[in-house]
């Protein structure tokens, strides 16, 4: 939310409940304990707060937070989706996938954004299963990692080599 709509939101309270309307300094204040608190959800909890309480909450601050986790349990949809730090569906937010290609010996590699954990900002996202279903099979990349460390030298010299195993 704005600092405007906050002020709306305070200056309407007051008015509500015949009480003074918070200065600047007290606005700024309260505002910094609720900015993140998305605008959509402020007639709602408007609305809470006259049916729930008979005075303007002493700590109006709090009381806004409060009705926002349960705004948020009435409409899970609208929550933030959270990182996963261990999926166990990608790798860095990255599906790597292959797929047998007609004219290919060894099968080439696709990455798409991970779906489940949604760690990387895309337009579009690929679930492990929706690659399964569009004939992808999972690369575990760190199954190839028993090759050691190389220098560029021998990894040029290797360019269209046979992978080790």
């Amino acid at each position: 939310m704005t600092r405007f709509e906050f002020m709306a939101l305070a200056e309407s309270l007051a008015a509500y409940y015949s009480a003074k309307t918070p200065g600047s300094k007290t606005i700024d204040l309260w505002f910094d304990m609720v900015q993140n608190i998305p605008a959509e959800a402020l007639p709602w909890i408007e609305q809470k707060i006259y049916q729930e309480h008979d005075l303007l909450p002493r700590n109006l601050p709090k009381a806004i937070r409060e009705l926002f986790e349960a705004w948020l349990q009435a409409n899970p949809e609208k929550r933030a989706h959270k990182e996963s730090v261990d999926c166990p569906d990608c790798e860095g937010g990255w599906l790597c996938l292959t797929r047998p290609v007609r004219g290919y010996k060894v099968p080439p590699t696709f990455s798409a954004p991970c779906g489940q954990c949604r760690r990387l900002r895309a337009g579009k996202y690929m679930t492990l299963s929706e690659a399964f279903a569009e004939g992808f099979k999972r690369q575990n990349l760190g199954a190839h990692t028993n090759a050691g460390a190389r220098n560029v030298k021998t990894l040029a010299a290797q360019v269209g080599k046979e992978i080790p195993a």
